[in-house]
């Protein structure tokens, strides 16, 4: 969808035409996070937020190639649960 023009009314209430409303699958309610960015508001939706956050993590935490965390999850996992058993049979 292309840009768009709206206006902020006194009260501070920005419209979203009715376009990018269907476009976005978007009703009256949903939450919407707006955030300041290079003198821009960026407008974003629950969705888009969510479908973002494995990028940012990748991002904020960098995983060497070849590395599993679910890998050592389980290894951890699986060890602490023989420790449990050793222990019990003490």
């Amino acid at each position: 969808m292309p840009t768009a023009k709206t206006i902020l009314s006194r009260d501070g209430t920005i419209i979203i035409l009715e376009g990018f409303l269907q476009e976005l699958n978007l009703r009256e309610g949903d939450e919407l996070f707006i955030t300041e960015r290079n003198e821009e508001l960026v407008i974003t939706t629950k969705l888009a937020r969510i479908r973002k956050a494995p990028q940012l993590f990748r991002e904020w935490f960098p995983i060497e190639p070849g590395r599993s965390l679910g890998d050592e999850l389980l290894a951890e996992r699986r060890a602490e649960a023989m420790s449990e058993q050793e222990a019990g049979r003490s």
